[in-house]
């Protein structure tokens, strides 16, 4: 698995965690969007900085994760970073509507 697919999965999940399960939802709707935004961001930052520090002592192979400690792996890392917030937010846009009624 590459670092793109896992942070990419990672992405919708948290999307679909703070959507629709039971006790993160009431939380994370009250949030101002602001605040909801950094902790998507958050969250992907501290996992693409755990798959770094996992490439750099040698355990991301281990993980399955392909990647190495040198530019290449940080260019790779920062790309997979961006997917992430990509998936992140392409999921929350089409599903935060999924189960609410029209006003009207």
């Amino acid at each position: 698995m590459t670092a793109e697919v896992l942070l990419a999965i990672v992405g919708v999940f948290l999307s679909l965690l703070f959507a629709y399960v039971p006790k993160f939802k009431p939380w994370y709707e009250a949030l101002e969007q602001e605040k909801k935004q950094l902790w998507n961001l958050g969250l992907l930052l501290f996992t693409a900085v755990g798959i770094g520090v996992l490439a750099y002592f040698g355990f991301a192979k281990d993980f399955g994760i392909a990647l190495t400690f040198d530019r290449a792996g940080l260019v790779e890392l920062i790309k997979a970073f961006g997917l992430g917030v990509i998936f992140n937010a392409g999921t929350y846009v089409s599903t935060k509507y999924v189960g609410k009624k029209a006003k009207g």
